[in-house]
């Protein structure tokens, strides 16, 4: 039995899901969605998300996933950006542990709402959930001030 890999950070796996949206995004323009995914249906290497290879060997889980998926209906999240907001909230939780899943679910939530009012135009999916995100949640690493203003360490 294989262990469980560590926890991610927050950033990280909001890196992950800003991925995920975009895939999800390209699937949904056509007419597609990702429907129900676990972490070991993806591949994540150095940072970037691909289909797990053994997604495809378990074909009878996968179809008893999407036939409770069409039982169900797409939810907001689903019409919007092609991925159920089920499947968001697993993958959270197995990138980056309870609490910090539930804080980044609430910021993804927050923005598909949004998006789904069609009070953002001007913005595109990836943009705002982006920008979301960023607002509950320092997404890139803050600019080392010393090195830009030439101060050198150790000088």
């Amino acid at each position: 039995m294989s262990q469980a890999p560590p926890p991610r950070s927050a950033r990280e796996a909001a890196h992950l899901l800003l991925q995920l949206c975009v895939i999800g995004v390209q699937l949904r323009s056509r007419g597609f969605c990702l429907g129900e995914l676990h972490a070991e249906d993806l591949d994540l290497h150095e940072q970037r998300i691909r289909r797990a290879r053994n997604g495809l060997i378990r074909s009878s889980y996968h179809r008893m996933l999407r036939a409770r998926h069409r039982r169900r209906g797409h939810d907001l999240s689903c019409v919007t950006v092609g991925i159920p907001l089920s499947t968001v909230r697993r993958l959270l939780r197995e990138w980056a542990g309870e609490s910090a899943a539930e804080y980044l679910y609430e910021a993804f939530e927050h923005a598909i709402r949004q998006l789904a009012s069609g009070q953002t135009s001007q913005l595109g999916e990836i943009a705002l959930i982006t920008y979301e995100i960023g607002r509950w949640l320092t997404i890139e690493p803050p600019t080392d001030f010393a090195s830009e203003a030439g101060l050198g360490v150790g000088s």
